[in-house]
C-alpha cells in the first residue's frame, strides 16, 4: 500500500508541494544545542525527503530525556543516530532513535531530544470505537475532523477527514483532547485501480476539490507499547 502512495504522490507532486519548515534530520553525530520546544503539529524534516513531516506526541525514555513521535515511514531508510535539529537553529538538538513502518498497520519514529528540551505533555488512550468523531492536526492543513470507520489491532480508519503531505506523523485526538493516533497515510484500497484517475482524486482530496480519501492512523497506544519495550518511552 506505501508503494502505491509513494507512486501518487509523484503523480500529485505537481499539485500538492509543502514547504520545507522546522525541524530535521541530518546525518551524522548529535551535537548539543539551545534548548528546543515543541508543540502539537510542529514540523519534523528529514534529509531523505523533499518535504516534512509532522510531530504527534511527546514523552520521555527511560533516561528521562524527551522523545516525540512521528510517522515511521518519514523516516524510511535513515540510519538511527541520526541528528535532528528544530526550525533555525544552528545545532542540531536531538537523534533518530527509533523507526518502523508497516504498510496500513504500525507507523512510527521516535526523536530523543537534548536533555533541556521541551516536550508537549501527552494523554494516550485505546482508539474510539467505529462512528465516533476524531480531529486530526497537521502543520499543513492543520485541524480537520472524521468519522471511525474501522479500528484494527495496529490502525485506525477515518472516513470524512481531509489529510495532505506534510501532515504524517500529526497527532489523532478523541473528543477528549486525548492522542489516540497519528496520521500515517491514505487508504488506497478506496482508490480508482487506474493510476491517472487515483492520481486525479487523490489529488482533488488534498486540494480539498474532491471528498476526502479515507485516511489511515498508526494506534498511539500500540506505538506506546512498542517504544517502551525499545526505549522505555512512557508518553
Amino acid at each position: 500500500m506505501m508503494r502505491r502512495f509513494a507512486r501518487l504522490a509523484v503523480a500529485v507532486a505537481a499539485l500538492a508541494s509543502a514547504p520545507v519548515t522546522a525541524f530535521g534530520l541530518a546525518t551524522g553525530a548529535a551535537h548539543a544545542g539551545p534548548v528546543a520546544a515543541t508543540s502539537a503539529a510542529s514540523a519534523v524534516r528529514l534529509a531523505a525527503i523533499e518535504y516534512g513531516c509532522s510531530i504527534g506526541f511527546g514523552g520521555h525514555d527511560a533516561s528521562g530525556a524527551p522523545v516525540v513521535v512521528t510517522a515511521g515511514h518519514c523516516a524510511a531508510g535513515v540510519p538511527l543516530g541520526t541528528a535532528a535539529w528544530f526550525d533555525l537553529l544552528p545545532a542540531p538538538s536531538g537523534r533518530l532513535v527509533a523507526q518502523k513502518s508497516i504498510p496500513g498497520g504500525i507507523d512510527y519514529a521516535a526523536i530523543r531530544l537534548d536533555h533541556g528540551s521541551i516536550v508537549p505533555l501527552t494523554q494516550v488512550t485505546p482508539p474510539p470505537t467505529p462512528g465516533s468523531r476524531v480531529c486530526k492536526v497537521g502543520r499543513v492543513s492543520g485541524k480537520t475532523c472524521g468519522t471511525v470507520t474501522l479500528v484494527t489491532e495496529a490502525a485506525i480508519h477515518v472516513q470524512g477527514m481531509r489529510v495532505v503531505f506534510g501532515d504524517s506523523g500529526g497527532g489523532l485526538y478523541d473528543t477528549a483532547g486525548h492522542v489516540v493516533g497519528i496520521t500515517s497515510g491514505a487508504l488506497t484500497s478506496a482508490l480508482p485501480r487506474n493510476t491517472l484517475a487515483a492520481a486525479l482524486m487523490f489529488g482533488g482530496s488534498m486540494l480539498g476539490l474532491t471528498s476526502p480519501v479515507p485516511a489511515i492512523f498508526s494506534r498511539a497506544d500500540q506505538i506506546t507499547r512498542a517504544l517502551h519495550h525499545a526505549i522505555g518511552f512512557a508518553p
